[in-house]
């Protein structure tokens, strides 16, 4: 059977990078978690960009379903990840 994730992050994750973003707040949890982005961003970024292509694909061909769209937001995220310096 084939199994997509459906997330990057878990709620944990999501909170602590938030409260970092908003307010600079970090401990231990939060810079392991900045190490895993660091190490995965490549091929994050590479299944991101795998996705969204997909997905157009499938749209192109009537065979996704409008309900299903994804947010405009992630091509602009992609976009934005394809354009991060090392």
């Amino acid at each position: 059977m084939v199994r997509l994730r459906k997330y990057i992050f878990t709620d944990l994750d999501r909170e602590r990078l938030r409260r970092w973003l908003e307010t600079g707040e970090e401990d231990d949890s939060t810079r392991n978690l900045f190490v895993l982005v660091r190490r995965e961003l490549p091929r994050l970024t590479s299944d991101l960009d795998l996705l969204v292509r997909a997905s157009k694909k499938l749209r192109r061909e009537n065979r996704f379903d409008i309900r299903m769209t994804l947010p405009k937001e992630m091509g602009r995220i992609v976009t934005k990840l394809k354009n991060l310096k090392p």
